[in-house]
């Protein structure tokens, strides 16, 4: 895929003055993702994404933006390219992700792209400060939290077989991806699981591919 490195250099002139600033480079690559079980959704049946490394030195943090209906490679690679003018007058990470919900609220930039960035600074920050990155966003213990499984579109039967391997395993709850076969079948397949994990929560997700009356 389509690479581009953008530099925010050791001088910025009147933004650094006579103090250092670190040399950072943010630098992104498409790649397709291998994945463990089949994976389909309602509006692609691969599963692609933008990867993204913030560098100092040599340390990094990354960051991904998967792909989607309204956000392709190159309305990623774009919407980057348009934030290096945003963040270029930073004069290091720290800096950036200090003020990062303040300047995000001010670009007009496609939430998904900015929250790869925002992964990307955390992971860097916290490694060049050696701390972790749930201290970072403020919270002095780990916890653990609950998270759901997705369950691509398939046959009805594979549906209800990985709902029961996944509820042995611990899963409680459920995304169910539907909106590319009939809608009969989507709500077999949604039952399929129901009966398969009949205590868990359920959410479904067509993708943005439904109309308001489905």
């Amino acid at each position: 895929g389509a690479r581009l490195e953008l530099r925010w250099r050791r001088s910025f002139g009147r933004r650094c003055g006579m103090r250092r600033c670190d040399s950072v480079i943010l630098s992104w690559q498409a790649v397709r993702l291998g994945i463990r079980e089949p994976y389909r959704m309602s509006v692609a049946g691969e599963f692609d994404v933008v990867q993204i490394a913030l560098t100092v030195d040599s340390q990094s943090g990354y960051g991904e933006v998967a792909f989607g209906p309204r956000l392709d490679q190159r309305a990623i690679s774009s919407t980057l390219a348009w934030l290096r003018q945003m963040v270029a007058g930073y004069p290091d990470p720290e800096t950036l992700l200090a003020d990062l919900p303040a300047a995000a609220s001010r670009w007009s930039a496609a939430h998904s792209v900015v929250a790869a960035l925002d992964a990307a600074l955390h992971d860097l920050v916290g490694k060049r400060q050696g701390v972790p990155v749930h201290r970072l966003a403020g919270f002095d213990q780990w916890a653990p939290i609950e998270t759901g499984h997705t369950i691509g579109i398939g046959p009805v039967e594979d549906a209800a077989a990985f709902a029961r391997m996944l509820t042995k395993k611990g899963f409680r709850a459920f995304k169910i991806k539907v909106g590319a076969a009939e809608t009969a079948v989507d709500v077999a397949r949604v039952a399929a699981v129901r009966a398969a994990a009949p205590d868990a929560r359920l959410v479904i997700d067509p993708s943005g591919t439904w109309s308001p009356v489905q």
